[in-house]
């Protein structure tokens, strides 16, 4: 008897246009998970960053073992069968717009870089990598003593 996959029988729906997310995806397909990536009339954007074009190397990594669409009407459906939601809050979906769609035992997990309240939140600042580690003090200590 084969063994079964730890995710074979979830349905997950990714709706990322980041990294964070998109690798939580690709970890439950790599479990068995069936994922299915939503992405915007444009695209991801990381199918964009690679000096090769699209598909650039990080998205085909991130993407390997998904499925994608970008109609709402298919979104909806996906949303409406997931038992798990992973979502960075870009693209235009909210929390509320999500569970609309999702069903009672849905989990939504939320992948933002300030949570989904505060501050930062509130006055719309935009993140990247170089923000979080300022933010969180790692650049601090780092270069040679003495330069500025």
């Amino acid at each position: 008897m084969a063994a079964q996959a730890p995710f074979e029988t979830w349905r997950v729906v990714e709706l990322s246009n980041g990294i964070a997310a998109s690798y939580a995806g690709k970890m439950f397909a790599d479990g068995g998970a069936d994922v299915m990536k939503i992405e915007s009339a444009q695209g991801d954007s990381l199918r964009h960053w690679s000096a090769g074009g699209p598909p650039g190397a990080l998205f085909g990594y991130l993407a390997a073992g998904k499925g994608s669409v970008n109609d709402p009407e298919a979104a909806a459906a996906l949303l409406a069968g997931a038992d798990i939601v992973l979502a960075d809050l870009t693209d235009g979906w909210t929390l509320g717009k999500i569970t609309a769609y999702t069903g009672p035992s849905a989990v939504v997990v939320s992948v933002t870089p300030f949570g989904t309240t505060g501050p930062y939140v509130d006055d719309h600042v935009m993140a990247n990598e170089f923000i979080l580690q300022a933010l969180c003090g790692s650049t601090g200590g780092r270069g040679w003593p003495g330069d500025e």
